[in-house]
């Protein structure tokens, strides 16, 4: 998904877009259009009057969408995820605690999914009935695995 960042100073006119990880592509940073290569981790844009500036990415395991950090401000494409919203993004990884590493496996891919699910453009209502769906179907998996884990050693 693309998120345009507006309002740095020095690329007026100009479109700089963040575009979040996919399943088997990493996070992409266009300016007016044409990806940009990151160079150990960073990327050099040039300004409207043509100076280059150092640009990196800083990003969180919960938050799919990173925050571009110029000249050591932080810019921001989305709005934070609500607490509320970690919350109940979070809710999976309680099988950490329960289930091992077959439950924290499943609490974690089912966590990082949700808070994914939180930044479609998706009904907001919609998104908790999905990101429910996810949490209970990650239960469900670790039930199923374990049992079929357990099946598979006993003989």
């Amino acid at each position: 998904m693309d998120y345009p960042i507006n309002d740095i100073p020095g690329f007026e006119g100009r479109t700089i877009v963040l575009r979040s990880a996919g399943i088997l592509s990493g996070v992409g940073l266009y300016l007016d259009g044409e990806p940009v290569k990151p160079s150990w981790g960073k990327y050099t844009l040039p300004r409207s009057d043509g100076t280059q500036v150092q640009v990196t990415l800083r990003s969180n395991f919960v938050d799919p969408v990173p925050q571009l950090v110029v000249d050591g401000q932080v810019y921001s494409a989305v709005k934070p995820l609500a607490w509320y919203e970690l919350a109940w993004s979070g809710l999976p990884v309680f099988l950490v605690f329960v289930g091992g590493a077959l439950g924290a496996l499943c609490g974690m891919i089912a966590a990082y999914s949700n808070s994914r699910i939180f930044r479609t453009r998706l009904h907001p209502a919609l998104k908790y009935v999905v990101t429910g769906a996810v949490s209970a179907t990650a239960v469900v998996a670790w039930l199923v695995l374990g049992l079929l884990i357990s099946l598979a050693l006993q003989g």
